[in-house]
């Protein structure tokens, strides 16, 4: 297979497929014959996070790129990155640019940034977490993940860091090691792969799955938990203010998936976009009643929440009716 090299073999982690198996024998038998590519089938569908669990132990290198079965790498990038890579042991993660196969037809769901390094902390924590949700194109130390303790923390909250585990890790390296955005391309996003008899497929369109409200609840609230244990991370040496800003910013990206993301098929289904939008609000200011000082800084923090909600119903309104 052309692009491969002893410095990035492929690691193939079919997740019990049910589906084209005929495809992956395929897979499978040019695997058997190519030293640098692995073929691993898991005994069941252990869904997205254990897939990921099980690349990152599995992986034979120090660093691991992801790539989902429908995206295309940069052979030209993973070249290029080799030596920098090499000289960075102490890099957690790299979240790189990607594009679309087709801008007309194709969101780019893992987006472009500039070139920037932050250095560990609760600032890292979520400016590098928290800008897109996609997982192909990002770079990981799977040797820190599993040295410092991170791969076990992703067992042990294997439940409620189901839906974004890769932004959890994102959270927990920003935590303890520099993390980097590359502006360079490492992927062309494909179509999305999605099969309806997968128990991982989710829609868009209607109202359940990943995208419900009572699952947006459940992952924001996955997030706060792992801000708090990354606070916990750094030894607590930060202003609280910190915090709260931090808790802020998830509340805003929130927010935003809820309103703008999420808004439209909401209100298909019957449900008042306006009630719950300050359905959400209440939920997040009762959410932070546990954070330290939480009772002095209450009526500011939920004055804050309040801005947030106004400024994404006056996106929401430009959008559809509200």
């Amino acid at each position: 297979m052309p692009g491969l090299t002893k410095d990035w073999p492929l690691l193939i982690v079919d997740n019990g497929s049910t589906t084209n198996k005929s495809s992956y024998k395929q897979i499978e038998k040019i695997a058997n014959q190519n030293p640098l590519i692995k073929y691993v089938r898991q005994p069941w569908n252990k869904e997205f996070i254990g897939n990921i669990i099980t690349a990152i132990e599995l992986v034979d290198t120090n660093f691991i790129f992801f790539l989902a079965d429908e995206d295309l790498p940069n052979f030209d990038f993973l070249k290029n990155q080799y030596e920098s890579l090499k000289c960075n042991p102490n890099l957690g993660a790299i979240r790189t640019s990607t594009m679309s196969v087709d801008e007309k037809s194709v969101e780019n769901l893992g987006g472009t940034f500039d070139d920037e390094t932050l250095d560990p902390g609760l600032d890292a924590v979520v400016n590098f977490a928290m800008k897109g949700n996609y997982l192909s194109g990002q770079i990981f130390n799977a040797e820190l993940i599993k040295s410092s303790g991170i791969l076990e923390a992703l067992k042990t909250n294997k439940l409620s860091q189901k839906y974004y585990p890769h932004m959890y890790l994102n959270m927990k390296l920003a935590a303890k090691f520099k993390t980097k955005f590359s502006s360079e391309i490492s992927a062309i996003i494909g179509p999305p792969c999605e099969d309806i008899n997968d128990g991982s497929f989710n829609s868009v369109n209607g109202y359940f799955g990943s995208f419900s409200y009572g699952n947006r609840l459940d992952q924001f609230v996955a997030f706060r938990d792992a801000l708090l244990e990354c606070v916990e991370d750094i030894n607590g040496e930060n202003d609280v203010s910190d915090l709260y800003l931090a808790y802020l910013s998830i509340f805003h990206k929130y927010m935003q998936m809820i309103l703008l993301s999420n808004g439209v098929q909401y209100v298909e289904h019957g449900i008042n976009i306006k009630l719950l939008a300050r359905t959400f609000s209440q939920f997040a200011l009762s959410a932070a009643n546990s954070f330290p000082l939480f009772h002095q800084v209450k009526d500011e923090l939920s004055n804050s929440i309040m801005d947030i909600e106004e400024a994404f119903l006056s996106k929401a309104r430009e959008l559809y009716l509200v």
